[in-house]
């Protein structure tokens, strides 16, 4: 965390210092009331003069206010937008399995929820109490200085024992918060899948789902108020530790005044500074008690963003041939085996097996996204993998499409090259390549145009190897019979998964077969 405190750390200065005018200000006006009192005598110019200054002093505080509330606002936007930038790089940097450890939903809960709710009760609690601490020290030299050091001596040793109270809860609070943030990932995991089924549902099926959707939301609120229930009490000890200070304050201003050692401005600013000076101490408490609050959360994020993705290669060598023992991938209630594979540049290679036998799982070992339990590859006659998918293109079943133009989405945003974009569109009908260009919106595209689209991308590319999960089977004959006419010619190789693709079996070099339990 300390890094990003550093990339605010002027701003953070700039806070200190208005801070510190702040707490200043707000001595020095605590003092007419106390003036006034023992002053009214001297007369209405006396009385009229310092109305004025008072009213000078007050239109100052008001301007350095605003400048830094403003300079909060700035503070808290670089930091959140720090960390959130950081969160985001190393999530979609990381490689297949340590990516899947969570749901994209979780990551899209923790870039909204547990970052925020972070920079809520972490960084602006921190410097409340910075803030806090220049304000109790300031107003306790003004005590010993305008009102009596045996009060200022009473308010100080009582308030350094306050300090120690958060201490109770503040550890059982850091795991009921991390608790509950980690519940709302799963809510909205959860949530994300039921309005997924949107569309698949009946009157009776929205019913169950809402029903669903309520036990749900029940657990996660249940988590909520469980963590604050503790908070609650955590504020009341905080809180009721700091008014104590004001109970012994009264208790002690009665003597000094019973024994005439102080007059009575003296004592009207006493009771003035202990309570502005209980103040700071309650928001110290309580901003204590939230930065504790969020420690877990803190870890969470912090063990997410410090594990860097390798640097790599600015020129990745290019595969043109990848062989495989039969491999063997493991899991609970399934075992998964396939076959030897010899590929080559730029043969064109048809997978084929029944669903569940495994193709998808034997993509994912040729590019290493996952580690198999036995066998091995080779890609280029050698065992390095860590760039595969700089080298190797691979289109998932479900096609990624951006919220972007058609060019953005077959370029990826510019990083593709789109010089022979125009050969790569003569593949697919004309017709259809035209529908997919005036599309207005890309998401709300059919799945075959959006294959197309995924196809597009694959060749622009460059890589000379690409692997297709299914890429046909949303799109119609007409465009599969052009794209496969096409294919003999396309100097790349292709390794795909299909099941509509019997009628072209005899334009593919060599089939593989992954058979289940083999």
């Amino acid at each position: 965390m300390k890094q990003y405190l550093n990339t605010i750390r002027w701003y953070i200065a700039g806070t200190i210092v208005t801070n510190f005018i702040e707490a200043f200000i707000s001595a020095v006006m605590l003092l007419f009331p106390g003036w006034l009192i023992d002053n009214y005598q001297k007369g209405f110019a006396y009385t009229g003069k310092l109305l004025a200054v008072y009213a000078g002093v007050f239109l100052i505080y008001l301007v350095e206010a605003y400048f830094s509330n403003r300079l909060a606002d700035f503070r808290r936007i670089r930091f959140e937008r720090a960390i959130k930038k950081d969160f985001f790089d190393s999530v979609i940097q990381r490689d297949f399995g340590t990516f899947h450890q969570h749901d994209v939903a979780e990551y899209i809960s923790m870039q909204a929820n547990d970052i925020t709710e972070m920079c809520q009760n972490y960084l602006s609690p921190l410097l409340s109490i910075i803030r806090s601490v220049m304000m109790i020290t300031v107003y306790g030299v003004f005590l010993v200085i305008f009102v009596d050091i045996s009060i200022a001596m009473v308010i100080l040793i009582f308030s350094v024992a306050v300090i120690f109270v958060p201490k109770l809860t503040q550890k059982e609070l850091a795991k009921r918060n991390k608790g509950y943030m980690d519940g709302l990932g799963q809510y909205t995991f959860s949530a994300k899948l039921l309005y997924e089924a949107h569309d698949i549902l009946d009157f009776k099926g929205r019913k169950k789902l809402t029903e669903l959707h309520d036990g749900e939301l029940d657990h996660v609120l249940n988590l909520n108020m469980h963590f604050r229930k503790l908070n609650s009490l955590a504020i009341v000890l905080n809180g009721g530790s700091v008014e104590a200070i004001g109970v012994i304050v009264f208790a002690v201003v009665a003597v000094l005044l019973g024994n005439h050692d102080i007059t009575m401005g003296m004592a009207v600013n006493a009771f003035t500074y202990s309570t502005k000076f209980i103040d700071p101490m309650y928001e110290m408490n309580i901003c204590i008690g939230m930065v504790n609050s969020v420690r877990e959360i803190q870890k969470k994020l912090m063990a997410i963003i410090t594990r860097g993705a390798a640097d790599v290669p600015a020129d990745a060598p290019d595969i043109h041939s990848i062989c495989a023992t039969p491999l063997e991938k493991h899991y609970d209630g399934a075992d998964i085996h396939t076959p030897a594979a010899e590929l080559s540049f730029p043969h064109k290679y048809l997978v084929l097996g029944e669903n569940g036998a495994g193709k998808s799982v034997f993509f994912r070992l040729l590019m290493h996204f996952e580690e198999a339990d036995s066998g091995s590859v080779l890609y280029n006659g050698r065992k390095e993998s860590d760039f595969i998918s700089e080298s190797v293109c691979y289109v998932p079943q479900a096609p990624v499409i951006f919220n972007a133009s058609y060019l953005e989405n077959v370029t990826v945003y510019g990083i593709y090259d789109e010089k022979n974009l125009k050969e790569y569109e003569s593949y697919f009908p004309a017709d259809v390549i035209s529908h997919i260009k005036s599309s207005q919106n890309p998401l709300n595209m059919s799945g075959g145009e959006k294959q197309v689209v995924a196809l597009l991308r694959a060749l622009c590319s460059g890589k000379d190897m690409i692997f297709l999960d299914e890429p046909f089977a949303s799109m119609n004959q007409k465009t599969i019979d052009e794209f496969m006419k096409h294919m003999a010619q396309i100097n790349r190789t292709f390794v795909i998964i299909a099941h509509n693709l019997e009628e072209y079996a005899d334009q593919f070099d060599e089939q593989i077969l992954v058979c289940r339990g083999m």
